[in-house]
């Protein structure tokens, strides 16, 4: 293939200030209007006599011609102009100017090599006659893209990816001229001066470039940029091997060094009970570090490499340790009969003991325990050999303490008990700048109109068959003329049994806390007490935020509202936590919303739109808020910071869930009131909310093809239903 001799990316990449913009242009430009400023003329220099001196003939730009594209950022400007004249080129930028000829007998004039910025530029020629501007060419628009940038510097390493930046709208194409000679289009439009292209070839070492498009345009393309070369591993690491410390160790004194082996050039990441604990590069096949904060108590230690490609292994084989200081063994206490006798010196051959003294024992045993089962045993010996022990005062029940300060540890708590300890709750949550990196705006999109075609309108599709079906059985059982919408109202009440509404509001929040926490699993620490109290707090938020809102947009309306409790959102939020659970979704689908919206009777399908899509919005803002701040805190560390994270989690996950749930356009849902006020609004607001979910919610492990299964399951249901309804009853009846 014959490639273009690539072009430099000039210095100025931001638009000029003289740049003229076409319509169609994505990014920003001055009016075409801007013209560079003539320089003025000397006031020391006489004005030529206008009866002896010619008129001048106006100087033009000849080539190139105007609009044309302009494949690189070197232009070569010529023209005509009258003889004896100098030409200046002004810079569209407001330095130097572009070209300087001096003056010359001849007509025509060139200013070769010109660097210019990217994007639509204008250009205009000065004309000059003894030190005297004498006139001014007509304004040349040229469209200017040079080439586009990949990231980085030198080789490349990666799984097949490239980036870098480009011209807004721009679409890249990336050449590869070895081992084999192909374009491949990336796809993707370069968005904020940023683009990105994963590539589908194999394993191996290719030399690429880039090169972009003039927006909109199939046919103008930049010059290609400098030839990098790529070395594409999808090759998986083997797992890493630790080699320190072994099975059964106890380690008693931190920091502790941990070692193994592993791919040379990778990086290894060691963890404790799936928290990291250090770092290390493999050096010659061999890895070390040094980890330190591990609370006392049985533990388990693994380590994951990935190489220089990004890619992951597989976790080693676990290694069981203990740590913390072992405890000493109690003794016999002496019969009441024999006399008290100094304790015996400890044998040679009894390792050591802490400083700390041991802890009384409530009950004598008759025999020490010995070492651990995995390490090697001995014989027990001798009491009078034994350490001595503290003995209990005659006629004292004592215990031990349930929380002790384990040794070595700074908790204060059991081991696996720490207040501290970050849970992954939300872990999965792709954050603002992960969305950007995998490019997943675009597949959130398509998934958002999934949500549309197969699980919303064929839900409203099988509500408006089943309506007057259900409306008829309704009026006959009540005996009260009323509308359907404000049936399902009454028929969604909670019953106070004569409770405080607070406390039933409680409760509730309390129950979609607990079915929220249980979406994503728990274990019998400390740390999930703590999760349980974040979860709960977040979702008092993002109630009263729904409260708050929709009484603002009442009273702005004028419209009469009331509070109600739904239990259909708790049925739902229990619905989605165990097909959370059952089919490993991450992170977990989450209802956090227990209270509803009543209208009054009579109220206008424009008033409770309005409020309803205020109740939606103020949830949406709420959680994409929550996303991003969950983006620009640091990693959870500590009892404090991990608490907010959680906080934070709650919010953006519940408010995202319980925002589709009510856009659902069914039963007495606000969706259903916004899409009899306005489809149009309806239409809008779905898909800003179902993408936003779908970019956030839909992480690297989140179960597409089960979640597409189940909304192709609910349009089969929904569009059967309808046929059935439609067509096959009043068949059967005739």
């Amino acid at each position: 293939m014959d490639v273009k001799q690539p072009e430099p990316l000039p210095a100025e990449n931001a638009a000029p200030v003289d740049q003229v913009a076409p319509e169609d242009s994505p990014s920003p430009s001055p009016s075409p209007t801007s013209r560079p400023t003539p320089p003025k003329s000397p006031t020391t220099t006489p004005s030529p006599d206008p009866d002896n001196t010619p008129r001048p003939t106006k100087i033009a730009i000849t080539s190139p011609a105007n609009n044309v594209f302009i494949s690189g950022t070197r232009v070569i400007l010529s023209g005509t102009k009258q003889a004896g004249s100098s030409v200046t080129v002004p810079s569209v930028t407001g330095g130097a100017d572009l070209c300087a000829l001096p003056a010359s007998s001849g007509t025509n004039w060139s200013c070769p090599a010109m660097i210019l910025p990217s994007g639509t530029i204008g250009l205009v020629a000065l004309e000059v006659v003894d030190g005297v501007q004498t006139s001014q060419s007509n304004t040349l628009a040229l469209r200017v893209l040079g080439s586009p940038a990949i990231t980085g510097t030198g080789d490349l390493v990666n799984a097949g990816s490239l980036d870098g930046v480009g011209w807004d709208g721009a679409t890249i194409r990336v050449l590869v001229s070895s081992p084999t000679e192909e374009g491949r289009s990336c796809g993707q439009l370069v968005g904020d001066g940023y683009w990105y292209c994963g590539l589908t070839l194999p394993s191996g070492t290719y030399t690429v470039q880039v090169e972009q498009s003039w927006p909109g345009s199939r046919t103008e393309w930049s010059p290609p940029s400098a030839a990098r070369q790529l070395t594409i591993d999808r090759d998986v690491p083997a797992a890493p091997v630790i080699t320190s410390p072994a099975a059964g160790d106890r380690i008693t004194d931190q920091p502790r060094e941990y070692s193994g082996t592993g791919e040379t050039d990778a990086d290894v990441d060691v963890y404790v009970d799936d928290l990291p604990i250090c770092n290390a590069e493999v050096i010659d096949g061999r890895w070390s570090c040094r980890g330190t904060g591990v609370t006392d108590g049985g533990r388990v230690v693994k380590a994951i490499q990935r190489d220089a490609a990004e890619n992951f292994s597989k976790p080693s084989k676990e290694v069981r340790v203990e740590f913390g200081s072992a405890t000493p063994a109690p003794t016999s206490s002496p019969a009441p009969s024999a006399s008290p006798s100094a304790p015996a010196a400890p044998s040679a051959s009894t390792p050591s003991t802490p400083s700390k003294p041991s802890l009384p024992t409530a009950a004598p045993t008759t025999a020490p325990s010995g070492p651990l089962p995995s390490e090697p045993s001995s014989e027990p010996t001798a009491p009078a050999a034994a350490p001595p022990a503290t003995p209990a005062p005659t006629g004292t029940s004592t215990t031990i303490p349930f929380f002790s300060a384990p040794p070595g540890g700074d908790s204060g708590l059991p081991p696996a008990m720490t207040w501290g300890t970050p849970t992954l709750y939300g872990a999965a949550i792709a954050s603002p700048e992960q969305t950007m990196e995998r490019g997943n705006w675009s597949t959130g999109a398509l998934l958002a109109l999934g949500w549309l075609l197969l699980i919303a309108l064929p839900l409203r599709l099988m509500a408006t068959s089943l309506r007057h079906r259900g409306a008829n059985r309704a009026a006959k059982l009540t005996g009260r003329n009323r509308l359907s919408s404000e049936r399902d109202v009454a028929e969604q009440r909670l019953p106070g049994f004569g409770a405080h509404p607070l406390v039933i509001a409680g409760g509730a929040v309390l129950g979609a806390t607990v079915l929220a926490v249980l979406a994503s699993g728990i274990q019998s620490e400390a740390r999930y007490v703590r999760l349980t109290i974040a979860v709960a707090v977040g979702l008092t938020l993002l109630n009263l935020c729904v409260v708050l809102s929709t009484r603002l947009a009442g009273r702005l309306s004028r419209t009469v509202i009331d509070f109600r409790l739904v239990p259909l959102f708790l049925a739902v939020g229990a619905g989605t936590a165990v097909l959370s659970r059952v089919g490993g979704i991450q992170p977990p689908l989450i209802v956090g919303v227990v209270v509803g919206v009543s209208f009054g009777m009579g109220i206008a399908a424009k008033s409770r739109g309005i409020v309803q899509l205020a109740q939606i919005g103020a949830m949406t803002v709420l959680a994409v808020v929550a996303w991003v701040a969950l983006g620009l805190l640091p990693a959870a560390n500590g009892f404090w910071m991990s608490a907010l994270n959680e906080v934070l989690s709650a919010v953006c996950l519940a408010g995202l869930g319980s925002a589709l749930l009510l856009l659902l356009p069914v039963l007495s849902l606000p969706g259903r009131a916004i899409l009899e006020w306005s489809p149009v609004l309806w239409l809008a607001a779905s898909i800003v909310v179902a993408t936003f979910a779908a970019v956030i919610l839909t992480g690297e492990h989140f179960p597409v093809l089960l979640v597409a299964g189940g909304a192709t399951v609910v349009t089969v249901l929904s569009v059967a239903t309808w046929g059935w309804v439609r067509y096959v009853e009043p068949a059967s009846a005739s």
